[in-house]
Formats: structure tokens, C-alpha cells, sequence
């Protein structure tokens, strides 16, 4: 329903154009081109979304691969988490996964970030099956979802630096025959990219601009620090900003927007708690040592390289926040979303069920879906994203973009 109403912006003229473009025979080098940093090469987005919209002749229609993608990245994500923590672990995968606020607000917007889930429980997969041993199809699929990430958004640092943690510390063995080739794979959609470049034709950038410095976030710190808070904050379905922005309606449903901003910070702190258990057998320094856990609860070799794979994710999210030009903001941490989801499903499924009673379990766990549905359903109603406005949209000027007119559906 929220893809199904989402509205017509920015971003959507960049995924529209390059779509309309290879329908026409032609393809898009860049999905965006930016003068300051944020450019985007390849056509990898068109190639996904042009065929639905030909046939629909609706850009809506685009979103049908996002879903598909979603559906396919619960699917591993569940595999995944029953092998480490056991099939009691699938209900709170759907808990904080599928039904998660965050998840569905950045995957109902035909926007890059709706793509980027399944590049990073791909990953996850295919970094799980090399714990021993170097394997040629998962390294595959870890070079094929690493340049396809690159073409998609610019957060695919995430990906580069976790993995390439994990490496270091030999917590994984790559086959790199098979990264290689998944790489070469997913250059075919590069090749328009390299023939533009090649034939040095000119370069016109898009109106919109990033403003920013590499580093920027290193020299004035508090980005940096941001990031430690989306560490905990993924963990709950912290949309708090966008409950903030749903402001169409009557100004009495401001108290009950507030009361769902309070719904998501209990939500954080039930993270936070969760992460401070997760972590609590490898505090060993200083005044930590007090807060030590008398036994380590990742007690399988699984479950501690499902600790290490999360602390790769963190180390990543520090670096990336140090290094971004800009601050860092929700719709770029969607590849480390996935990630921070296991300190809350290992506190659910190793503490928090087997210390509370059965009929308090149940109806926690109902009302914290209940949570979930309530802020879903008001994003909806009340976003600005999930509003399209009667007639043209106002960033459509119908003749600079009249190629793009017959695939937009006109609201009346």
C-alpha cells in the first residue's frame, strides 16, 4: 500500500529517466551525476526497473522488483538466522525485520536506498558460508553484490570495509576466482559508463548538488559520533524524523504523532539494553570489567562470528560516518540495517525468552508489532511521501520532461 501511493520527487525523476531511456533503446551512464560527490555510474537501476514500467506504462510499477528483492532477503535472512540461534529465532526475524517501521519506509519509495537490502543479506549469506573455507558461488555472489551496491547508492563503503574486516581478521576466506567473476558480471551494466568516458563526451551535471568534503564528518565529529547511535537505533524501528515530518491532517493528530515518536524511542532503548547484553562478555578494560558477563553467551562458533560480522558493520559505520561528505542520515545506513538486527535477536532469543514467562511474552511481542503497525499506518496517512498531490507534480515541467509524462500517472 505505501509503494502503491508513493509520491513523485527528485529522486524519482533520476530513476524514471534512466528507466525511460533504455526503454527507448538507450543507456543511461550515470543514474545521477552530481557536481559534488554522489554520482552514481552504471545502469543497473534502469535495467531493473525499465521492464515493469514498459509494461504498465506507471512508475509505480518499478517497485514490484523492490518487493520481490525484500521477499527474497527475508528468505535468506531467516536461513541465516536459524542456522545460529535455531528456528524459535524465524518469529522475531519477522518481528524486526520484515515489520520493521524503518524498513518499510525506505523500501516503499522508488528511490535508491529501496534496492539495497538484498545486496547486504547477500552479503551476510556469503560471507556465513566461507567461515572455514573459501567457496567460488558465495565469493561469487560477494562480488556480484559489491559492484552492483557501487552502482546503486554510495554507501557501498559499508559493504567494502566490513568485508574487508572480516579478511583481515581471517574470520572469512574468499575465493577470489569467484569475486572476480561476479565482478565481471555485474560490470556489463558499467560498459555504457566506460564508453562515455571513453569518448570524453561532455559531462552535464543535475541541478542538484552535495555540498561537503571528504572527511567532513572526522573534523567536525558529531557525525562520526551519530553513527554509534544508528548502531542501537537499527536495532528498534527508529523513524522518529519521519513521524516528525508525517504532518498532513489535522493538527489534533499532532499528540498522537508524538506519542508514536515516544513508541520509537522505547523501541531504541529496548535496543539499547539488548546491545549492552550483546556485548557485555568483551568488556575487559578499565571500569567495564564490572559490567562483565560471568559467562559468554555466544556460546557456539556460530554465534560468535555473527558477533564479529556485527562488530565489522559497527567499525564500518564509524569509518563511513568519518569519511562522508555530508552527515549522515537514515536512507544511508539501509545496507547496515540488516546487520544490526542481531544483537536484538540474540538478546530475544537467548535472554528475553527464556526469563519471561510465556503469557507476558506473548502479549510483549503483540504489542510491539502493534507498535510497529500503528507507526506504519500514520507514516502513510500522514507523509508527505505517500501523498501525491491531484495533477502534475510540481518538479515536472512538462516539456523538459515530456518524455517522461506518458509513465506518470496523473492523481485527480
Amino acid at each position: 500500500m505505501l509503494a502503491l501511493n508513493t509520491g513523485f520527487g527528485g529522486d524519482q525523476v533520476h530513476m524514471l529517466r534512466t528507466a525511460v531511456s533504455l526503454i527507448n533503446g538507450h543507456f543511461e551512464p550515470f543514474l545521477k551525476l552530481l557536481k559534488g560527490p554522489g554520482t552514481n555510474p552504471g545502469s543497473l537501476i534502469a535495467v531493473l526497473t525499465a521492464g515493469p514500467i514498459a509494461i504498465t506504462h506507471d512508475y509505480r510499477s518499478a517497485m514490484i522488483v523492490v518487493l520481490i528483492e525484500h521477499i527474497l532477503s527475508l528468505i535468506i535472512l531467516l536461513k541465516v538466522a536459524k542456522a545460529v540461534f535455531g528456528p524459535q529465532s524465524a518469529v522475531y526475524v519477522m518481528i524486526l525485520f520484515w515489520m520493521n517501521p524503518f524498513r518499510m519506509y525506505n523500501g516503499s519509495i522508488l528511490w535508491e536506498p529501496a534496492f539495497l537490502t538484498i545486496a547486504a543479506v547477500v552479503q551476510l549469506y556469503a560471507l556465513y558460508q566461507q567461515r572455514e573455507e573459501a567457496k567460488f558461488w558465495p565469493s561469487f555472489l560477494i562480488g556480484l553484490s559489491f559492484l552492483c551496491t557501487i552502482q546503486m547508492h554510495n554507501s557501498w563503503l559499508l559493504l567494502f570495509f566490513s568485508t574487508l574486516m572480516l579478511v583481515w581478521r581471517k574470520l572469512v576466506r574468499l575465493d577470489y576466482r569467484g569475486v572476480v567473476a561476479g565482478m565481471a558480471l555485474a560490470s556489463l551494466t558499467l560498459i555504457p559508463t566506460a564508453l562515455f568516458l571513453i569518448r570524453r563526451e561532455p559531462l552535464v551535471f543535475d541541478e542538484q548538488q552535495t555540498v561537503g568534503y571528504f572527511g567532513k564528518g572526522l573534523v567536525t565529529v558529531v557525525p562520526t559520533l551519530k553513527s554509534f547511535v544508528y548502531c542501537v537505533g537499527l536495532g528498534g524501528f527508529d523513524v522518529v524524523r519521519e513521524l516528525k515530518e508525517s504532518t498532513i491532517g489535522p493538527a489534533a493528530y499532532r499528540p498522537w504523532i508524538i506519542f508514536l515518536q515516544l513508541l520509537c524511542v522505547v523501541s531504541v532503548l529496548i535496543s539499547v539494553v539488548a546491545n549492552f547484553w550483546y556485548y557485555r562478555p568483551l568488556f575487559t578494560i578499565g571500569i567495564l570489567k564490572r559490567f562483565r558477563a560471568q559467562e559468554d553467551h555466544a556460546t557456539t562458533p556460530e554465534e560468535r562470528w555473527i558477533r564479529d560480522y556485527v562488530l565489522s558493520f559497527v567499525v564500518a559505520l564509524l569509518m563511513c560516518a568519518a569519511l562522508a561528505p555530508s552527515y549522515l542520515q537514515g536512507w544511508q545506513v539501509v545496507l547496515a540495517a540488516p546487520a544490526m538486527l542481531f544483537p536484538v535477536l540474540a538478546w530475544a532469543t537467548k535472554r528475553w525468552e527464556r526469563t519471561t514467562k510465556e503469557p507476558r511474552a506473548t502479549v510483549s511481542a503483540f504489542s510491539y508489532v502493534a507498535a510497529q503497525c500503528c507507526v506504519i499506518v500514520s507514516i502513510f496517512l500522514a507523509h508527505s511521501a505517500f501523498n501525491r498531490s491531484p495533477g502534475i507534480p510540481s518538479v515536472i515541467d512538462p516539456q523538459k520532461h515530456a518524455a517522461l509524462m506518458p509513465y506518470i500517472p496523473l492523481k485527480p
